[in-house]
């Protein structure tokens, strides 16, 4: 942009280019279409002022980070009042959208660095009109919590070169055993168009976009997905996936991006979609006035890797999922196998709806089942028995991959998703499937739903030994949590249900991932029921999914379940307990204040407890608003004798409110006796109320998940108005924000101030405690 500045003896003029600070958005009365040379040149000094002042930072061979214009930014123009507003609107949209925290289901747990602690994160922004803006941090951690930030993949920084990028995936259709992979840039048309069902013509525009999304902006959102680091050849690499149908493999020390790679069930069958419509026609607006794409969830799902050996779900993008042998990271892509259920949308298989495979996978038989894979693959391992000359039966480790089978589209009115897999994570072949009528064991007259929960190991007393479990809990859509001893072999594995959610006699699903510890000398399962979104609008135009009148936290007593009928609330030795009382004034009150005799369970004999959370709650008092059910939005983490949890309860906006005032809502973190449910916020937090608290309560922002470690709680959130961080709770009140998006903050737990929490011998505090949906306590 030009300026004038005083240069000690008089002022010259000059052009300037802003750095990451405030942005200058352009917005005229002029018509862009009037052949007039003084109109064309005024034209050109608006976009030029637009563009200076929305600037990308790039970074030339040497590593020297700078800013320039952004060649994509642009002024708006208008021609009337109506148009003006419309470009006024644009603007307010840009100027006041937030960044959100990815959803995913736990923050990603510190990392130890050669003793620095690591944190990766990432966010996004919403763009009705284009791909959304996304950004992916490393984030280093002084010991006094200060936060520098390593390095930032986004479109400002850290940006390869897009025509130096390198964009792989496989050149092979569904049924092919090949495993090649190639670069999109030495791909001909006619290939793409017969791979990724593209217009021909298009087929060139469609790859040089796929490079470079029209805004030198690479990542999509991972608002279901997680980043995962893996070591291999003494280097370390970080890989994640993301919406816009990508794995990205990035240097864990300069966060470059390494190479891309598109899998195959992806780009034959969905890719497209982002730049054509359902005619095949191109995707042509500016994304800001007209359209230019459409997201979707493409690869909106878990990552797990074990070893040199990636699986990535397509999760809420599809029924679907690949695995790549990651050993050398600076290579090309590994491609291993791939699969996609065709059960419903008629995808790669473009003959019939049947289970298409890809590379090392053979065929699809007994994945007809697989539903939208939502909960993450999990390593473990088992024995196979095999014949020693003259030494009797002998044990051999075998490792493999259990997978929870998904969201069902029609959500559980058939049996889509309503089975559980063990197979083999270097060729994806099926080992076991446990499904009604074969290895699912429940109450008589109960039946498996869906497999929508992740998995949850108990570990050996090993540390060494992650692989190595004596039993996995994990649930699903019909309220069962779901216990399977592991040590046996796996031809002898049953799928135990050892307790059923339930709310007045009918099923409540429980989507959340479980935790498991010892408290009072036996072990424990702990988890929280959840709303669960699905795909698509119902025929009234409302939101599908799963969603419970009522929700709870629960813990039961895992040593204590035994015989054929699984626990229920209804069970003489449960103990359901009371409401816990809100103690702020802008919600409206429920429940009875904590009784202390409902504090005092005997855990010698107690089977377990379940606390209901807030309902659907509406009245005429002016300061009672509506409000949905109250919800878990992370696995309850029970960690240094306190379990942790964290809710949601959303608001919804009455009648008579002003329109410009957001849906909105309010966040609580519970922090309880494992036992006995009492509070462990501490009294000196709230003021000198003379009493403990169970839970904070946080305005205008969503939790979307929780990490501890030491004295300290990492929690991502989405603030949802600009009021979030205003007048927080006094729990919250001495936090640090990790992050300067004001995504991630960290504040210390219940506790004496500076002193580490107090420790069962069960946990270590000095180690993460939760490592993205498996629990790393060893009973």
């Amino acid at each position: 942009m030009r300026g004038r500045y005083w240069n000690g003896y008089g002022w010259d003029e000059r052009t300037f280019v802003m750095d990451s600070g405030i942005r200058t958005l352009v917005v005229g009365m002029i018509d862009p279409n009037v052949n007039d040379s003084q109109i064309a040149k005024a034209k050109q000094s608006l976009n030029a002022l637009a563009r200076a002042g929305n600037p990308i930072m790039v970074r030339d061979t040497s590593g020297k980070e700078t800013y320039v214009p952004n060649p994509n930014a642009e002024a708006y123009f208008a021609t009337d009042v109506a148009g003006l507003v419309t470009s006024l609107k644009s603007i307010l949209t840009q100027l006041t959208s937030r960044p959100f925290a990815s959803g995913s289901p736990v923050v990603l747990p510190v990392q130890t660095d050669s003793g620095r602690k690591v944190l990766f994160s990432s966010s996004y922004r919403i763009n009705a009109l284009d791909q959304w803006d996304s950004w992916f941090k490393k984030t280093v951690l002084s010991g006094d919590m200060e936060a520098v930030d390593a390095w930032e993949l986004n479109a400002q920084k850290l940006v390869p070169n897009t025509q130096s990028r390198k964009v792989y995936t496989l050149p092979h259709p569904s049924g092919d055993s090949r495993t090649d992979v190639r670069l999109l840039k030495s791909m001909s048309s006619k290939a793409v168009h017969e791979l990724a069902d593209v217009p021909e013509n298009k087929a060139q525009d469609f790859i040089q976009w796929l490079h470079t999304y029209n805004r030198t902006q690479i990542l999509g959102d991972m608002e279901y997905s997680n980043p995962q680091v893996a070591a291999a050849g003494g280097q370390l690499a970080v890989y994640l996936q993301t919406n816009r149908g990508v794995l990205h493999a990035v240097d864990y020390e300069k966060g470059d991006e390494l190479w891309a790679f598109i899998p195959p069930h992806i780009f034959q069958a969905r890719l497209k979609a982002l730049k054509f419509d359902s005619g095949g026609n191109w995707y042509a607006g500016d994304g800001v006035n007209s359209l230019s794409s459409v997201p979707h969830n493409l690869l909106g799902g878990p990552l797990t890797v074990q070893d040199t050996i990636l699986i990535g779900n397509s999760g809420w993008g599809g029924n679907g999922l690949y695995a790549m042998d990651v050993t050398n990271p600076t290579g090309a892509p590994q491609f291993l196998w791939a699969l996609e259920n065709d059960r419903y949308d008629g995808g790669p298989s473009k003959t019939g709806k049947k289970v298409a495979t890809w590379g090392k996978l053979s065929h699809g038989s007994g994945y007809e089942k697989l539903g939208l894979t939502i909960a993450p693959a999990t390593f473990l391992t088992t024995f196979t028995a095999v014949s020693a000359a003259g030494n009797g039966q002998k044990r051999q480790k075998k490792p493999i991959v259990f997978l929870p089978g998904g969201l069902g589209y029609s959500l559980g009115q058939d049996d889509h998703g309503k089975a559980f897999y063990a197979l083999s994570p270097f060729d994806g072949t099926l080992l076991r499937v446990f499904e009604d009528g074969g290895g699912f064991k429940g109450p008589p007259g109960s039946s498996l739903g869906m497999g929508i929960t992740p998995v949850t190991l108990i570990l050996g007393s090993d540390p060494k030994d992650d692989q190595q479990a004596l039993g996995l809990v994990t649930a699903d859509s019909q309220g069962n949590v779901l216990y399977c001893d592991t040590a046996h072999p796996l031809d002898q594995w049953e799928l135990k249900s050892v307790f059923q959610l339930q709310n007045a006699g009918k099923p409540v699903p429980i989507p959340q991932a479980l935790s498991v510890g010892t408290a009072a000398n036996s072990l424990w399962v702990y988890g929280g029921s959840s709303e669960l979104q699905a795909p698509g609008k119902d025929a009234n135009g409302k939101q599908r999914g799963l969603f419970n009148n009522q929700n709870y936290i629960f813990g039961f007593n895992l040593t204590k379940t035994s015989g054929d009928t699984a626990l229920t609330l209804a069970d003489p030795g449960m103990k359901e307990l009371k409401y816990i009382q809100d103690e702020s004034p802008s919600l409206p009150p429920f429940g009875v204040p904590v009784n202390s005799k409902d504090n005092k369970l005997n855990a010698s004999t107690i089977k377990g407890w379940a606390l209901p959370l807030r309902p659907t709650l509406s009245g005429g008092i002016a300061n009672r608003v509506k409000t949905l059910p109250e919800y878990v939005v992370s696995p309850p983490l029970l960690y240094a004798g306190t379990l942790y949890v964290a809710t949601f309860i959303p608001r919804v906006k009455s009648s008579n409110e002003d329109e410009a005032c957001p849906n909105a809502g309010y966040s609580k973190i519970y922090a309880l006796d494992p036992l006995t449910w009492a509070g462990r916020w501490k009294e000196k937090n709230l003021g000198g109320k003379g009493q403990n608290t169970q839970a904070t309560l946080i305005g205008n922002v969503k939790i979307t998940g929780i990490t501890l470690q030491g004295n300290r709680m990492y929690v991502a959130v989405k603030p949802l108005s600009a009021s979030a961080l205003k007048n927080l709770p006094p729990q919250v009140s001495e936090n640090r924000y990790v992050l300067p998006d004001e995504t991630l903050w960290s504040f210390e737990l219940p506790g004496e101030k500076g002193k580490e929490a107090s420790a069962s011998p069960t946990v270590d505090t000095n180690t993460p405690y939760i490592q993205y949906w498996r629990d790393m306590i060893h009973p």
